[in-house]
C-alpha cells in the first residue's frame, strides 16, 4: 500500500484563521486528551514529513515511522488505518482511500479548536490544561493584536471551581488595540530623523 501525504489548508475559515499549528502546544495539550495515542502520533509524524513537500511512503516505510518496532502487516494495516480514519473524522485531515493499494492524506495545516461537547469529556485537570493552553494561545495572539479565544461560560466555571486561581480570557477592544499599536510599534522602521514612538 502506498501513502500519498501533503499539506493544505483548512477548508473551514473559522478554522483556517484560528492559526494554529500542529506544533503548537495547543495540539498536544488539548487534543491529546480526546484522541487516541497513534491518532496523536500519526498526525504529528505526517505534519513534520510533510513540512516542506508532499512525501509518498510505503505503508512499510510510515509505519517504521510512527513506530520503528517491527510488527505483522495486519497490525500496521489495521493501526495506521484507524488512526488516518480518527484523524479524518476529527477534522485534521482529508483521507481518500484510492484503491486498496493506495491512500491519498491531505493533512490540514491549521487544527481546529476542540469543540465545547468534547470538552465535557475532560477530567478538572485536563479541562485545566486545556484552559493553560488557551490562556497560552491568547497572549501570542494578543501581542500580534489578534481577537482572543474565548472560553465557554461553563467551561470558565468548571476551571474555576477546580482552580480558584484561574481568571477567563477576555478580549476588550481597548487590550487588541493596545496590542496592535505595540505590534507596529516594534515593527516599524522610521525614516532617518524621525524619532521613534518605542
Amino acid at each position: 500500500m502506498d501513502i500519498h501525504l501533503r499539506q493544505i489548508g483548512h477548508p473551514d475559515s473559522g478554522v483556517a484563521v484560528n492559526g494554529l499549528t500542529h506544533d503548537d502546544p495547543y495540539f498536544q495539550a488539548c487534543w491529546s486528551p480526546l484522541l487516541d495515542p497513534w491518532t496523536v502520533h500519526a498526525v504529528d509524524v505526517s505534519a513534520r514529513l510533510t513540512r516542506s513537500s508532499r512525501v509518498r511512503l510505503s505503508l512499510d516505510e510510515f509505519s517504521e515511522a510512527l513506530n520503528p518496532e517491527p510488527a505483522g502487516f495486519q497490525v500496521r494495516a489495521r493501526t495506521v488505518g484507524r488512526a488516518l480514519q480518527d484523524a479524518a473524522e476529527k477534522g485534521f485531515a482529508h483521507v481518500r482511500w484510492s484503491s486498496h493499494v493506495q491512500v491519498e492524506v491531505q493533512l490540514y495545516r491549521q487544527v481546529p479548536l476542540v469543540a465545547g461537547s468534547d470538552l465535557q469529556r475532560l477530567t478538572d485537570p485536563e479541562l485545566c490544561a486545556h484552559a493553560s493552553a488557551v490562556a497560552d494561545v491568547n497572549r501570542r495572539r494578543a501581542a500580534a493584536g489578534h481577537p482572543l479565544l474565548g472560553l465557554a461560560p461553563e467551561v470558565s466555571e468548571r476551571v474555576r471551581r477546580a482552580d480558584p486561581a484561574f481568571r477567563p480570557p477576555r478580549s476588550s477592544p481597548a487590550e487588541v488595540a493596545s496590542a496592535r499599536l505595540g505590534q507596529l510599534a516594534r515593527s516599524s522602521t522610521n525614516p532617518p530623523g524621525v524619532p521613534s514612538l518605542g
